[in-house]
């Protein structure tokens, strides 16, 4: 396959620019790398950019959420099967790691990995040797793992939810991508590359930004970091007509203030807090309620009956 090009990524602040450096800096050394960062914050990008400028640039790379299956399903989805291994494995399938033999895989929410399966995940590290499911034999596999986490992983290991040995390999090279609200420098420049980009593929001409509507960007948290961003922006080149600039009333509640209606009473305050915060994972998330829940650290029960006592109703 032709050579992939790293991907463009605003970086005008000096934050972000040391974060990449590192990211250069590490794209040239065939070790394990873990990204760590909030929700949003670009770390999948980051991932494409250290294989893109890598040796391995002309080879495949290969994303895995692993907080998108459960443990069984994720453990044949990496390293494959055999037919006959469970019901339904009619054929053999490779895996991850075979088809990304040569290449880089990247695994997105790696905390979400059980003790077991990080075991496994070690053996390919150190040895670059995988096992299909059901299948006493090895196979050899040459590939650069690049990990991914929004938590605290030093801390997971203390807790003992998250395998030493493993944390230490991957940890060789960290590289923490900061949220949007410590690099603020950042929103407009990424807000106008946003709307280059969108506009491009609705094949129209960039929207200039009306100031009320680039005050209204620079004065917001962002929560949801980048991601959040350019849903915001992609929302607002939708709302708006062609040739004219994207205006404040474009933008979601949250973002023109209008989420923080106040509210009397301690209970009150507390439930808008409360209804902020889910509603924001459950956007993140795409709606998918254990994942939401993981990320706001309560079983997935438990946030589901939060949202009935609050009215949330999935879109």
């Amino acid at each position: 396959p032709a050579p992939q090009h790293a991907p463009h990524i605003v970086r005008a602040s000096a934050r972000m620019q040391r974060a990449y450096e590192l990211v250069r800096i590490v794209a040239n050394h065939d070790v394990p790398a873990l990204l760590v960062g909030e929700t949003g914050t670009g770390k999948e990008l980051a991932a494409r950019e250290i294989h893109a400028l890598s040796p391995r640039a002309h080879t495949p790379f290969v994303a895995q959420d692993c907080g998108a299956l459960t443990e069984t399903l994720l453990e044949s989805e990496l390293f494959g099967h055999v037919r006959g291994a469970f019901t339904g494995a009619t054929a053999d399938h490779p895996g991850l790691f075979q088809m990304a033999s040569g290449g880089t895989i990247f695994l997105d929410e790696i905390q979400n990995t059980s003790p077991a399966l990080q075991a496994k995940l070690l053996r390919v590290v150190e040895h670059g040797e995988v096992r299909p499911v059901g299948s006493a034999r090895i196979r050899r596999v040459d590939v650069r793992l690049i990990a991914a986490s929004n938590i605290d992983l030093r801390a997971a290991v203390r807790e003992q939810r998250f395998r030493a040995d493993f944390f230490y390999r991957l940890n060789r090279f960290p590289i923490e991508l900061p949220p949007l609200r410590e690099h603020p420098d950042d929103i407009l420049p990424l807000a106008r590359h946003f709307v280059v980009s969108s506009c491009r593929a609705l094949r129209r001409a960039p929207h200039p930004l009306d100031p009320d509507f680039a005050a209204a960007l620079t004065a917001y948290t962002w929560p949801g970091n980048i991601r959040e961003l350019r849903n915001a922006i992609e929302r607002a080149i939708l709302l708006s007509p062609e040739g004219e600039p994207l205006r404040a009333d474009t933008l979601p509640d949250d973002v023109r203030g209008r989420g923080d209606a106040p509210v009397s009473g301690l209970d009150a305050q507390v439930a808008a807090v409360e209804r902020r915060l889910i509603e924001s994972a459950l956007d993140r998330h795409q709606g998918v309620i254990r994942r939401a829940a993981r990320e706001l650290q309560v079983n997935a029960v438990t946030l589901a009956r939060r949202m009935r006592r609050l009215g949330i109703t999935l879109r």
